[in-house]
């Protein structure tokens, strides 16, 4: 009676031991059973190495992927929230327009006669009142939600690297100063200024968020701030150097101050004096 086959269950490392003995004039299998666990270890520690490497490098580009499809939907939110501040302005002068109409036809003394046709018109106007106040309330609902949506987005996007941090909070920094809250908006672009980051490749936006500093000090009414701003802008910048000199005129810099700024900006960018000359009526000696 033939004796049953044992089947013969081990680790792989028995299996592969088993083999060797079977091939031992092969001197790459000695050389692998002698040394199996140190190379499987060696082998283990590598592949999981350039694993590990792998997922980084995929993981960097999801992310960077993940910042820019982030960045795109709030480039459109924020294109929604403008549209929406302008619908909520134009309710506004509607509705006022219409209470000043309905006021105006309920004054004065009508005629028996005209008194029908009287009642009939403000019934109507005051049914168009009341759809554009409902309408405006409306607006008010998703403006809102549009606001908390894309202030939580901006806050995703301040996590992630350059430049969408930066990005980040110059939008932020927009949307707190379209909604007047001006404090915010400058916390956020006092923020920059914290980023140790290739400045020399990020230089326009930090330059952008010097400029919008300078705009916000002027809305808020400390003229000086804006001044000081926009004339370190001239004098130093690389992109908004002739942006901040028409500011420095829109605030009332004399034209002596405008002059002396503006011919020191030309010689550094002459292309910038045709922009110049266009938009500001100086006296420039070059």
């Amino acid at each position: 009676m033939a004796k049953k086959k044992k089947n013969k269950t081990g680790t792989a490392e028995e299996e592969f031991e088993e083999l060797a003995k079977k091939a031992k004039e092969d001197p790459l299998f000695r050389f692998l059973a002698k040394h199996y666990s140190k190379i499987l270890t060696v082998i283990a520690v590598l592949g999981l190495g350039f694993y590990l490497y792998n997922k980084y490098l995929e993981t960097k580009e999801l992310s960077a992927r993940k910042a820019g499809d982030l960045y795109a939907g709030i480039r459109a939110s924020y294109s929604n929230f403008i549209q929406l501040i302008k619908e909520k302005e134009e309710i506004k002068k509607e509705i006022k327009v219409k209470s000043k109409e309905r006021k105006k036809n309920s004054s004065g003394i009508a005629s028996s006669k005209d008194e029908g046709k009287k009642e009939k018109k403000k019934k109507a106007a005051k049914e168009e009142l009341e759809k554009l106040k409902a309408k405006k309330e409306d607006i008010e609902k998703e403006f809102n939600k549009a606001k908390e949506a894309l202030l939580l987005r901006l806050n995703a996007l301040k996590q992630e690297k350059e430049p969408y941090n930066i990005l980040a909070l110059l939008y932020e920094a927009g949307v707190f100063s379209l909604l007047n809250q001006w404090d915010k908006a400058l916390a956020d672009l006092h923020q920059l200024e914290k980023i140790k980051g290739n400045e020399e490749k990020g230089r326009y936006l930090f330059e952008m968020g010097k400029f919008l500093e300078g705009r916000i000090y002027a809305a808020k009414g400390e003229r000086d701030k804006a001044l000081s701003i926009f004339k370190a802008l001239v004098k130093t910048a690389s992109y908004l150097g002739t942006p901040a000199l028409l500011e420095l005129s829109y605030l009332g810099e004399s034209k002596e101050n405008l002059s002396s700024l503006a011919q020191l900006l030309i010689k550094k960018f002459p292309e910038e004096k045709e922009v110049i000359n266009k938009n500001l009526s100086l006296d420039l000696n070059l």
